[in-house]
């Protein structure tokens, strides 16, 4: 049980739209979400209002082809 607290952008192609969101990970009070078939991943607010997007489709290092889990961690 239980209920809905938030939701995080729509479908679509546009940055902070989805196309198959598959992962996701909390970090440092933001939420990133794997946009699997947009080739990126999203950020939000922990309040969900989109704060920017990273990646786009390949096939070599640095580029990302259908994303589909994530881990954020603090690299120092």
């Amino acid at each position: 049980e239980g209920f809905l607290l938030n939701e995080l952008g729509d479908y679509g192609k546009k940055s902070g739209r989805f196309d198959t969101p598959e992962g996701f990970d909390i970090h440092n009070n933001k939420i990133f979400v794997t946009n699997s078939w947009n080739h990126r991943i999203e950020v939000f607010d922990v309040d969900g209002k989109y704060l920017n997007s990273f990646g786009k489709y390949g096939m070599s290092e640095g580029l990302l082809n259908s994303p589909t889990d994530i881990i954020v961690t603090n690299i120092i």
